[in-house]
């Protein structure tokens, strides 16, 4: 009976302290991390911060692929460059993509020399090796497949980046603007139904654009668990299999501290425009403002006197 009793304490314990333990994750992320102060008021100052982001699809992208070739001069080498574009050229044209949605550019020419240590005189190069960028301009990430299908076709493999370009942007900032001005008045009128009256006083605020790229939402991590992947033959043996997994492709999109999200059903990668609105207010303080004027007026109507001393050694007070 007593073990029976003591091992129902140790279980509704247990219970308790794990209800504690969630009470205090459950609050940390409600009221840590994220809090945000979006309306405060300290003593006479008030204090308003907006957030609305824009969630803009992106009218095309840049993918840049880097590509490198060894010959023995450069007249070989220029001849292969010009030789590939213009196969390139054709095949991307069956896309839908034109001539001018690609630009090839040299971004380094290096001599290469046979290594003679028994030769005093200066070495010639024995042959040449230039890496060029290969630039394309397409209008959807769905061709990204495609168009890598063509590269690998000519020997180029590497991709450095893909760049998303907005053609105008203005709707995007007028839609910010009006929308941050929106909600800063909304919270206006929610501080003076608590009881701050915005008047009598100085305002001031600050104004924050910021454009963040897909590329800079990308999460690099890494993952080692040798229990993600075991081989069947690995359970009636002692050889060890670890699987290594790589993550830094994942888009992480955090949207939880904005006031008002455009196109935040957007699944696709994104541009994104921050605008933000620091608002405050001072309100004068009268009472104050009245109690240190009354203290200067009583300072300056103190009388000042002056004693000095006399041929005798008395003091006697000096009028003015």
């Amino acid at each position: 009976m007593k073990q029976t009793i003591f091992f129902s304490v140790l279980l509704l314990s247990l219970s308790l302290r794990a209800q504690l333990i969630n009470q205090s994750f459950n609050k940390s992320i409600e009221f840590g991390n994220n809090q945000k102060k979006s309306v405060s008021v300290s003593g006479n100052q008030l204090k308003i911060n907006t957030k609305v982001i824009f969630n803009a699809v992106p009218d095309g992208y840049h993918i840049t692929f880097t590509q490198t070739e060894i010959s023995q001069t450069i007249a070989d080498l220029e001849e292969i460059t010009i030789k590939k574009k213009s196969s390139i050229i054709k095949d991307i044209k069956k896309l839908q993509m034109k001539a001018r949605d690609l630009v090839v550019d040299v971004t380094g020419l290096d001599p290469i020399f046979n290594l003679n240590p028994d030769s005093t005189s200066q070495q010639n190069p024995s042959g040449y090796k230039s890496t060029h960028n290969f630039t394309f301009k397409i209008s959807d990430l769905s061709m990204v497949d495609q168009l890598t299908r063509i590269c690998f076709k000519y020997n180029i493999y590497d991709i450095i980046d893909i760049v998303p370009f907005i053609k105008n942007s203005k709707y995007i900032e007028d839609s910010l603007y009006s929308k941050a001005i929106e909600i800063l008045n909304s919270k206006k009128k929610l501080a003076q139904k608590i009881g701050f009256e915005i008047q009598d006083g100085k305002p001031f605020f600050e104004k924050n654009k910021n454009v963040i790229y897909p590329s800079e939402r990308y999460i690099k991590s890494y993952i080692q668990n040798s229990s993600l992947f075991k081989h069947h033959i690995s359970q009636n043996s002692t050889i060890n299999y670890n699987r290594k997994v790589e993550i830094d492709a994942y888009y992480n999109l955090d949207l939880r501290d904005a006031d008002y999200i455009f196109n935040s059903q957007e699944v696709k990668p994104v541009i994104q425009f921050v605008y933000e609105i620091n608002y405050g207010f001072i309100k004068r303080d009268r009472e104050e403002e009245a109690r240190i004027k009354e203290a200067r007026k009583m300072e300056n109507q103190k009388k000042k006197t002056i004693y000095i001393l006399d041929k005798n050694g008395k003091m006697r007070e000096v009028n003015f």
